[in-house]
């Protein structure tokens, strides 16, 4: 923490760090840089060689105690606290499980002489029903003061022996709000370092940091949502043949495109925001390297609904030849539910009941543009509410807590720590009246706003 770690601090084996002479560099066409030492090994060939090395060249960082901020340098996944299953917490973990089931009917028609205009006309017509049972296991990952917080009690780092309190306040266990002592070469206590300025956490009012250090438990608590959805996509399809050259398609079809599974993922994983305030355009200052802004997660959205559309098509074809055609087509769609990113403070309830206000959320919604269900849920077993969720692009509008609230279309009600959103949606592809009935299952899709139309001349 005094500087960086020089290779023969270190050591090691013999061949574990080698010196790379840049041989034939840039073809020889520019200054070769000197020899630097690298280590000589393959990291995914030689894990615990190469993670030996790293606790060396940590522990020597580390000589004269953790650094400012709480950092502890690089440390093995499974040397982490609270492990769900030696390797991951509890927030990193995702298990998404989709059932669904769907059947269809449908008809085929057919006149060979049209009302009596010598025109042909077929087609078909149906409808499919699907059944989607999704259930998302996650959990709430809080965060971890010891290592997010800058440690505000005890004294000042002491450099000056001559100081009565020395070694006391060694980095990591010293105040980060008070100056330093430095050594000033007499026989005094020292002198506080000149020009330190304190994290800004340390600008908190007292009872604030009291809150949001209880709040930062690094515990976790896990919750299990549930949510099912039906949706029927009825489809249409004619032909006319106006004559024996000529002939008019015209469709059209209900369909849906599923949400990626990864933005239906229930763990919400909440860290302190201490670099920028994303509610805020431009930079913001950061006192001491580390500034305070609240906290932030990112989360999914186990309440998403498919995106849905209505298609049109229509075409007119002529086969003027046995090998030459023209077609002319268009389309016309109407896109509901198209999924974007939200953001917004909403409030949330740690394991030991502790509330904060100003988590600032990202989590995908429905864009404004095509659907008026732009809530967001988030409960505990103690607290709930409710927050808009707006397009990330007009972020700096969000609702902050206590400002009234939309009122939304459906209100997902859910057991324990339930996060939802109202339906929502992404695309991937569309579903017709011709499959077979089938039960699949997923295990762990934007586009723009409706309507879309076009046109195609095939010659």
């Amino acid at each position: 923490n005094g500087g960086p770690v020089w290779y023969d601090e270190v050591g090691g084996p013999e061949g574990l760090i080698e010196n790379f002479a840049w041989e034939d560099y840039h073809r020889g066409k520019t200054v070769t840089p000197p020899a630097f030492p690298f280590f000589a090994l393959n990291p995914a060939q030689n894990y615990g060689a190469a993670a030996d090395f790293a606790d060396s060249v940590v522990s020597a960082w580390l000589s004269g105690g953790t650094p400012g901020g709480g950092s502890g340098g690089w440390r093995r996944l499974t040397e982490r606290e609270n492990l769900a299953d030696g390797i991951y917490t509890p927030g990193e973990i995702s298990d998404v499980v989709e059932e669904s089931w769907a059947g269809y009917v449908k008809f085929n028609y057919g006149f060979d002489n049209f009302l009596g205009s010598g025109m042909t006309l077929d087609g078909n017509f149906g409808v499919r029903y699907v059944h989607t049972s999704l259930t998302s296991t996650g959990a709430f990952q809080f965060p971890d003061a010891d290592a997010d917080l800058p440690q505000i009690t005890g004294l000042p780092q002491i450099e000056d022996p001559d100081n009565p309190n020395y070694p006391g306040g060694a980095v990591g266990d010293r105040n980060q709000c008070l100056p330093p002592i430095e050594d000033d070469g007499g026989a005094g206590p020292g002198t506080p370092q000149a020009g330190y300025t304190a994290p800004g956490f340390c600008s908190v009012a007292p009872d604030l940091q009291a809150l949001y250090l209880a709040f930062s438990t690094n515990g976790f608590e896990e919750r299990n949502l549930k949510n099912d959805y039906d949706v029927w996509l009825p489809s249409f399809n004619a032909k006319l043949g106006l004559n024996d050259d000529m002939l008019l398609r015209f469709a059209y079809s209900r369909s849906i495109a599923r949400p990626d599974v990864g933005l239906l993922r229930g763990s919400v994983d909440i860290t302190v925001l201490s670099q920028d305030d994303p509610r805020t355009p431009g930079g913001d200052p950061v006192p001491g390297g580390s500034g305070f802004f609240g906290f932030t997660a990112n989360t999914g959205q186990p309440f998403l609904k498919p995106i849905k559309a209505h298609n049109f098509d229509l075409s007119y074809e002529w086969y003027f030849a046995e090998v030459g055609s023209l077609t002319v087509s268009a389309f016309y769609k109407i896109i509901d539910d198209i999924i974007v990113s939200g953001a917004g403070d909403v409030e949330l309830t740690n394991e030991a009941g502790v509330t904060v206000d100003n988590v600032y959320l990202r989590q995908p919604t429905t864009s404004n543009e095509t659907s008026n269900s732009t809530i967001s849920c988030l409960a505990s077993s103690t607290a709930s509410v409710r927050s808009s969720l707006i397009p990330s692009s007009t972020a700096p509008a969000c609702r902050r807590p206590g400002s009234t609230p939309p009122t939304p279309p459906r209100a997902a009600t859910v057991p324990t720590i339930p996060l939802s959103i109202s339906p929502t949606s992404r695309s991937k592809g569309c579903r017709n009246t011709t499959s077979t009935p089938r039960l699949s299952t997923r295990k762990g899709r934007s586009r723009p706003a409706s309507p879309i139309t076009g046109a195609a001349i095939i010659w």
